[in-house]
């Protein structure tokens, strides 16, 4: 039962953070004009390389600092940042969901492969603080899901963002909310 436990708590977490992940995709492929499917692949390749690069090095860190600080209460405070995190999240969907203005869908020039890796550095600040917080408390199926997810979302994201536009922004923001609302209540009462 604790094993189903963990996979289901897993999969809830890559979700979460892959609708995150569509959604700032979505609103990146909006603007891009005259995109090739091998374009946006490869775009979706450095996110996903950014994004485990982030998480790894998350982990490594978290890793370190349990191997040699020795501080008592660390994971404690490590799931005080990963609720932290969920909320933080989770508060800049419902944000969204304020804007009565949708974000500018005017095309531009096609994102560059160097401008995407600066994209995803930017909004991988929390895939770092993520991977330091599943170390302790999730599992390595966690960042599995976030990873696999992370990369059908970004890719997925920025199709639909150039296909439809981000007329579906607020209902994704509004189920992505309520599924890290879920996820903080887990991890404050168990």
């Amino acid at each position: 039962m604790l094993f189903l436990s963990v996979i289901i708590w897993s999969v809830l977490v890559g979700v979460g953070i892959a609708l995150h992940i569509f959604v700032v995709m979505m609103e990146t492929g909006a603007t891009q004009g005259c995109l090739r499917k091998k374009k946006i692949f490869a775009l979706g390749a450095i996110f996903l390389g950014v994004q485990i690069c982030m998480q790894t090095c998350g982990i490594l860190l978290t890793w370190w600092i349990k191997q040699y600080l020795h501080i008592a209460a660390l994971e404690r405070i490590y799931k005080t940042v990963y609720v932290i995190l969920l909320i933080w999240i989770g508060y800049k969907l419902f944000a969204r969901l304020r804007k009565t203005d949708f974000p500018d869908e005017r095309k531009s020039s096609p994102l560059s492969l160097k401008q995407c890796a600066a994209l995803s550095f930017r909004t991988s600040a929390e895939a770092l603080l993520l991977g330091m917080t599943m170390y302790y408390y999730s599992s390595i199926l966690s960042f599995f899901w976030v990873v696999s997810l992370g990369f059908l979302a970004a890719v997925g994201g920025f199709s639909f963002g150039y296909w439809n536009g981000v007329r579906s922004e607020k209902v994704l923001c509004s189920i992505d909310g309520v599924l890290l609302l879920c996820l903080v209540c887990r991890a404050i009462f168990l």
